[in-house]
């Protein structure tokens, strides 16, 4: 038996490592990423959790892949652990920093955990980085959209005393980096970057700030951005001649276009320009509730973009390639959500877009597509349509991911089995389906209706560009369902049939993935 048992532990712990291994690949896109963490995912946790100390242990490459796993996976069994890991000797501070990140980020209770001595030298520390950091820049070794990122990834208050020191560095590969925070929205962020600058006498501080001006549309940033640049010129201080990052000159649009809303209320925009004979490419993350929730940018051939698009997007994603107008449109729409959520855009776009998008600053504003062509009282009516908005999910590949994933639906789902005493797929009755209505579905109603609504705009747009009569005729077909679903959208559970569908589907869901031995609500972080 115990012969058994090490075999199973062995081949388990061969297949683990084999999937981190195939991580550390130069050329490894977000798209493999996040196929090897949901692999990762279905393995056995305590034989994960193990692996992934020893790699935090290893080589640069293990630590880094690693802490980018439990980002995702980590669970409360390896808290403890970690915390050991921090006030071990053997690890540099800079990976004693990462890792204290790591646990603010996986919600870790360590309040009353002092990590002031785990570290050799802090302030010695921040400075290192800040040195290693800005000389990495200034010899072309990060980009700046990592090396923005990299701020956010640390604890705040490691966060502010990092910028402090960075203040202090006073060359012009420091403040180019300041600069490109400045045109950013964190608003205490910026403070923090501005006393410092105010209290210096250099002008490069100055031409940082000046440079960062045209590009923020916040009133209050813009404002007391506006004043320190004016406590400068009163102490005599004159804007610096040393170049700045220049205005990016901005080329042809090579391509746009987007992909469908998938279950978790995301979809991927990518815009690329030519620059001489390569692409300049900016890659967004939109999300339904998080506004622009990433971004990444890159500099491609035009064969390695298209052979990234086809890699990055399986046969169930939907691509619709749109106009820069529109994409401009969406845009807004997202930073509209970060506005109103009070969720911090991702770092990286507020410079990456500078690169790709004419306009310099760009007013939050929600995007309300135009249906002008559609009879839209007919359509909400047409009892055709209605009976047909049950079958969305199957007929509109663009809806096919849409059931609903979490905690509510297990529960329900599991309920049901249990109930039932079958390991197989049950039926819900009318009122597991209104229970499921009431404890999931009526928060959703708003934001189900502007993914319909948003869906049918994406297909409505493709129409246009399409020249064989019947596949129009059914793109069409598909908006009117999409449409009729989102204007009775508030019918009541037991008479809309697109919420039925959507219940019955995501119960559906659940009750497979319980029978298969993998519940949700155990490792919900592969679905975010």
């Amino acid at each position: 038996m115990c012969k058994i048992d090490s075999d199973k532990i062995f081949t388990e712990r061969k297949k683990i490592n084999a999937i981190l291994d195939k991580l550390n690949h130069e050329n490894i896109t977000f798209g493999d990423v996040n196929e090897m963490v949901v692999k990762l995912a279905k393995h056995d946790s305590k034989q994960l959790n193990d692996i992934l100390l020893k790699r935090l242990s290893g080589k640069d490459n293990d630590f880094y892949v690693a802490n980018y796993i439990l980002r995702e996976l980590g669970s409360e069994e390896i808290v403890p652990d970690i915390v050991k890991l921090i006030f071990n000797n053997t690890l540099t501070d800079e990976k004693k920093a990462i890792l204290v990140s790591l646990l603010d980020e996986m919600n870790a209770d360590i309040e009353d955990i002092d990590f002031n001595s785990a570290f050799e030298n802090i302030e010695e520390m921040s400075m290192t980085a800040v040195e290693n950091l800005i000389n990495e820049i200034s010899n072309n070794h990060v980009d700046l959209d990592k090396a923005v990122n990299w701020i956010y990834e640390i604890p705040e208050i490691a966060r502010m005393s990092f910028i402090d020191s960075i203040c202090k560095v006073a060359n012009i590969n420091a403040f180019n980096f300041l600069q490109k925070i400045l045109t950013g929205d964190d608003t205490e962020l910026i403070k923090r970057i501005l006393i410092n600058l105010s209290k210096s006498n250099d002008s490069q501080a100055m031409g940082a700030i000046n440079h960062a001006l045209p590009y923020v549309g916040d009133p209050e940033i813009k404002e007391i951005m506006e004043r320190s640049s004016r406590k400068m010129s009163f102490k005599g201080i004159q804007e610096s001649t040393n170049t700045f990052d220049k205005e990016a000159k901005l080329g042809d649009i090579y391509k746009i276009a987007i992909t469908n809303i998938d279950g978790a209320g995301s979809q991927s925009l990518w815009m690329s320009r030519v620059l001489g004979k390569k692409l300049e490419c900016i890659f967004l993350l939109l999300n339904e509730d998080l506004g622009i929730k990433d971004c990444f940018g890159n500099t491609m051939s035009k064969k390695e973009y298209e052979s990234m698009m086809e890699r990055q997007f399986s046969d169930s994603v939907q691509t619709t390639e749109i106009s820069y107008e529109k994409a401009i449109s969406f845009i807004k729409d997202a930073i509209n959500i970060n506005k109103i959520k009070k969720v911090l855009i991702a770092p990286s776009f507020h410079f990456l877009k500078q690169k790709m998008i004419n306009e310099k600053i760009l007013i939050p504003e929600e995007y309300v597509p135009d249906f002008k062509s559609y009879k839209l009282e007919e359509i909400k009516n047409n009892k055709d349509l209605q009976h047909m908005t049950e079958l969305v999910m199957e007929i509109v590949p663009d809806c096919e991911s849409w059931f609903i994933v979490n905690k509510d639906v297990y529960d329900i789902a599991e309920k049901i089995l249990k109930k039932s005493k079958s390991q197989e797929v049950v039926v819900p009755s009318k009122k597991q389906l209104q229970e499921f209505a009431e404890k999931v579905i009526g928060d959703l109603v708003p934001q189900l209706k502007r993914r319909l609504i948003f869906t049918a705009d994406l297909i409505n747009s493709r129409i246009g560009d399409n020249k064989r009569i019947k596949l129009s005729k059914d793109m069409k077909k598909q908006v009117e369902i999409l449409l009729c679903a989102a204007l009775n959208i508030d019918t009541k559970i037991e008479e809309n049939d697109f919420l039925l569908s959507i219940a019955e589907d995501s119960i559906y869901q659940a009750q497979i993935s319980l029978i298969n031995g993998f519940d949700y609500r155990e490792k919900p972080e592969i679905f975010q």
